[in-house]
């Protein structure tokens, strides 16, 4: 315990305002020989630099704005200078130290690469540089400059690497496996090794055909109804 020379009042302070027990200007409670918090409050709720109940800024000892009557101040900001986002007016995040929040965007919504939670840029564009509407930015159209549409098809609806969406190509490959079987062990037409069909729900039918755009696909109906989307 560091002492001094110097006599103590009945609160443990010098005259020059240095506690006996701490040897700072606070006491273990964190008040100097005014009653002021190193807050700047004291326990009657005035701000020692202002002589009022509010600080410089407006704020009040629970963090209330005397204008606003909320946690923040007119322009947004509460008593630590950060927005609601947690974001002060540099840009940085109260929890990381960074520009970017503790889900990895800014104060705009984008992340490091430039593209929002849906993934689009400031322009409306993917990282493709298709649009939400699935229109590309140069061509103007549903594919870009190499044929591909938003998904990765061509127009026959085929991948770069010559797979279609249910992961089969014109040899009739299956992607996953480079086989003619899929991981079930059925052929795209749906057969086994052994020629059996592959069982479908109660109802339901299956069948192979040649869509408009000139590829073959599967087709499955269901309570009487061809399902579009095959």
């Amino acid at each position: 315990m560091r002492k001094f020379n110097a006599p103590y009042d009945n609160m443990g302070f010098d005259k020059v305002g240095n506690h006996n027990d701490t040897g700072t200007k606070y006491n273990f409670a964190g008040f100097d020989k005014e009653g002021y918090h190193q807050k700047g409050w004291n326990i009657f709720g005035n701000f020692k630099h202002t002589g009022t109940k509010f600080d410089k800024s407006g704020f009040n000892k629970n963090g209330i704005h005397k204008v606003t009557g909320t946690k923040f101040d007119q322009g947004g900001f509460d008593r630590d200078r950060y927005n609601q986002k947690k974001i002060n007016r540099d840009g940085i995040h109260k929890v990381t130290g960074t520009k970017f929040n503790e889900r990895g965007y800014d104060l705009d919504g984008f992340d490091k690469d430039g593209y929002d939670k849906k993934g689009f840029d400031k322009f409306g564009y993917d990282e493709k540089g298709f649009d939400v509407n699935k229109i590309h930015r140069d061509t103007r159209g549903l594919f870009d400059s190499s044929g591909y549409n938003r998904k990765g098809f061509d127009k026959d609806g085929y991948d770069k690497k010559g797979f279609d969406k249910f992961d089969w190509n014109v040899f009739e490959i299956y992607k996953h496996t480079g086989t003619k079987f899929d991981k079930s062990g059925y052929n795209r037409k749906g057969f086994d090794k052994d020629g059996s069909r592959r069982s479908l729900g109660y109802g339901d039918e299956e069948k192979y055909c040649r869509k408009k755009s000139g590829y073959w696909t599967y087709r499955r109906k269901t309570s009487g109804y061809w399902d579009s989307n095959y």
